[in-house]
């Protein structure tokens, strides 16, 4: 007696890949235990006459669009919708347009080092009164890439203010400054680097593929397809599909990894405060009291 394969239930919703995930024989089979009972499959006069459907005369116009036919009633306010723009706002994706400086933590974290004798400049992540450090900002052109990491080449007036102490430190130099007793001053010839790394940098968890689309040539326009997911645990569906984020801008989001704090206070946080804030108002039902 052989064992019956074991059905798995799949989410009609997911996100196919370019085989369309065509099913195997032994997926599709059908036995004799399958399908409804005898007494569900009855039929009766009456669903004949139920939810009958009644035609209505709609006037059509076409489309300042497209030119396709639509209803006269749509073309008055009509609003295509359209996939938001890919910018910068897709919290997803890096944001490159300007870098931060990495604090001595972060450094040591990502065993960050210069593997020769260049000074590298770090910076505690909090101030001697405990308060939070306010990271250094840079333009992207202005940052270098070595030993596989990216940083910036102080010049000689930011290496001297940066090794000065802040008042906030009670007068003494913090752990973690080049002091410049011990380097010299920053020149062409001997730079001083500080770590630095882009404002937002992109989530570990967002993951893209290409591939060609179906009947077309790969030269020709539109000939490739783009699919990006989410690969985040807590994001998958029932059948284990990561969740498609084609032609969908997350704005915010809380799985992230690294996180954005900026995003987060501005769609999360603060949307919370105001609904928190908004009294709510009981009103009479029926005008009972």
């Amino acid at each position: 007696m052989t064992a019956e394969p074991e059905v798995t239930e799949l989410d009609p919703t997911e996100d196919v890949g370019p085989e369309h995930c065509e099913p195997s024989p032994s997926e599709v089979e059908a036995h004799p235990h399958a399908g409804d009972s005898p007494e569900a499959c009855e039929w009766s006069i009456q669903d004949e006459i139920q939810d009958a459907y009644a035609p209505e005369q709609t006037l059509m116009v076409s489309s300042p669009v497209d030119g396709l036919p639509i209803p006269a009633q749509e073309r008055s306010s009509l609003q295509l919708a359209l996939a938001p723009d890919y910018s910068y706002a897709h919290v997803c994706i890096a944001d490159d347009r300007e870098y931060v400086e990495l604090f001595r933590e972060e450094v040591e974290e990502r065993k960050i080092d210069t593997f020769n004798d260049d000074p590298l400049l770090t910076r505690g992540m909090f101030l001697g009164n405990g308060a939070d450090r306010e990271r250094l900002r840079y333009p992207r052109e202005r940052v270098v890439r070595r030993w596989g990491q990216t940083f910036i080449a102080l010049t000689a007036e930011e290496y001297q203010k940066l090794t000065q102490p802040e008042p906030e430190d009670d007068g003494e130099i913090l752990e973690g400054y080049v002091h410049p007793d011990v380097v010299p001053t920053p020149s062409a010839d001997e730079p001083v680097f500080i770590a630095v790394r882009p404002r937002r940098e992109r989530c570990e968890f967002y993951k893209r593929q290409r591939f060609n689309h179906d009947g077309m040539s790969p030269e020709e326009k539109g000939g490739k397809i783009t699919f990006a997911n989410c690969t985040h645990p807590a994001r998958r569906s029932l059948g284990g599909a990561a969740m498609s984020l084609r032609d969908q801008t997350c704005y915010a989001c809380d799985y992230r990894s690294p996180p954005d704090p900026i995003s987060i206070e501005l769609e999360l946080d603060r949307r919370e405060e105001e609904h928190l804030k908004t009294p709510v108002e009981l009103v009479p039902l029926f005008g009972l009291s």
